[in-house]
């Protein structure tokens, strides 16, 4: 196996470059480097070159940015295990799969990278921004996640606490559980929910043209059942009117419901939440909740290949 090594030959300075001002390490060359020990610096990882961290690594943070890897120019990042102290800030259409080990701070995913959580634990939260994606199939993010600038959320597992969403972000979740108090959308930020554990007493919160869908069955919006009014496609609809509130039920995966909505007015206009009728039948459920996945994953971008993980 080849581990990290601290010193460097002439051949190796131009990506695995000490900075004498800060110690952050760096690497360029193209080529897949292995971390199964203690590393004190930060590490930034650009061009083509892929950084495994496997069991056994610990991973600093020397910059004072609370960032312990720096990931862009198409760089790719595995985490496998051991730990990482600080943040991964990912940028510049990057590709990041997690399936174990710990992150220790807040994740920061731009500039069109993708990231993919399928386990392990992040202990912070996540800013997701500018048309970057973000998947969580396993492990979780104890803190709480904001999206923005059309930004792209799947959830199909995984455990995560509150979720904000403006500018464009959409949000996606078909299973996994949501702890947190809150999942709010605003401003054209959309959230469809088709199954998963919500957390009971949740609240969902939209604004200024914010949308929130939820697919199921056995509606109750204020104790009285729905009748839909409305279609989309082959689902029966119904926008909820009333500005506040309890909405409970059943989702398409049979999870059962009990949550707080709040529809807010601004300057844009109302947010919306519409249910969507979608009784599972005993032949159709599965084929419906594929659908969702599909919906979920269509636009998953190639992973690193030379990398501890295969392509998705």
């Amino acid at each position: 196996m080849k581990t990290f090594q601290r010193v460097a030959t002439p051949l190796l300075l131009s990506f695995a470059l000490l900075n004498a001002a800060n110690a952050t390490i760096i690497y360029d060359d193209g080529g897949t480097h292995d971390v199964d020990t203690t590393v004190n610096e930060s590490i930034q990882v650009n061009s083509d070159s892929t950084l495994n961290v496997l069991t056994g690594a610990s991973i600093g943070e020397d910059l004072g940015n609370d960032v312990s890897i720096d990931l862009n120019g198409k760089g790719f990042l595995n985490i496998s295990g051991g730990s990482v102290t600080e943040g991964v800030s990912t940028d510049s259409t990057s590709v990041t799969t997690v399936t174990g080990g710990t992150i220790g701070g807040d994740l920061t995913i731009a500039g069109g990278s993708t990231f993919t959580l399928d386990g392990g634990t992040v202990t912070g939260g996540a800013t997701v921004t500018e048309a970057t994606f973000l998947y969580i199939d396993s492990g979780s993010i104890a803190g709480d996640i904001s999206a923005n600038d059309s930004a792209e959320i799947t959830m199909t597992g995984g455990s995560i606490a509150n979720l904000s969403a403006t500018v464009g972000a959409t949000f996606t979740i078909s299973g996994g559980s949501v702890t947190g108090t809150s999942i709010s959308m605003d401003e054209d930020a959309k959230a469809s929910i088709y199954g998963g554990t919500i957390n009971t007493g949740l609240s969902l919160d939209t604004t200024e043209e914010g949308v929130i869908d939820v697919y199921g069955y056995d509606f109750f919006v204020n104790d009285n059942p729905v009748v839909y009014d409305g279609t989309s496609g082959s689902y029966s609809t119904y926008s909820i009117s009333d500005t506040s509130g309890i909405l409970s039920g059943k989702l398409m995966d049979g999870s059962t419901i009990d949550l707080i909505f709040t529809r807010t007015a601004g300057s844009g206009g109302s947010g919306t939440i519409k249910l969507f009728y979608a009784i599972p039948e005993p032949a159709s459920a599965m084929l419906m909740l594929c659908g969702a996945m599909l919906l979920v994953t269509r636009r998953r971008r190639p992973a690193a290949t030379n990398g501890l993980t295969p392509a998705r």
